[in-house]
């Protein structure tokens, strides 16, 4: 489920992610949610090394590069999306259950 918030951005991330969503035919919205979902894993993995992730960030480069050249269908890109959106959440979960033990343990 979605929930709306108002973020304040930096003017030169604002143009970027504005650019992206022209590109890629998407809202403003979802770029902001697939940056996030893609860092989501990298960071976890740092403050928690015991959990595992996988990260799509490669597989996102590489499908922005296919469709540079028109090799890929929207819906191959909805197809990683939805996977990089589970891992962010799986990851999310573990984290939860990381920060869990350790509040116990203090």
């Amino acid at each position: 489920m979605l929930k709306r918030y108002q973020i304040l951005l930096e003017d030169w991330t604002a143009e970027h992610l504005k650019k992206i969503g022209e590109k890629y035919d998407i809202s403003f919205s979802e770029a902001v949610r697939i940056l996030l979902a893609l860092q989501i894993p990298r960071m976890v993995s740092i403050a928690f090394p015991n959990v595992k992730c996988e990260f799509y960030d490669k597989n996102m480069v590489t499908m922005i590069k296919s469709a540079n050249k028109d090799k890929r269908t929207m819906e191959d890109f909805h197809k990683l999306m939805s996977k990089v959106y589970f891992e962010s959440h799986k990851t999310i979960e573990s984290w939860f259950k990381e920060e869990a033990k350790r509040q116990k343990k203090t």
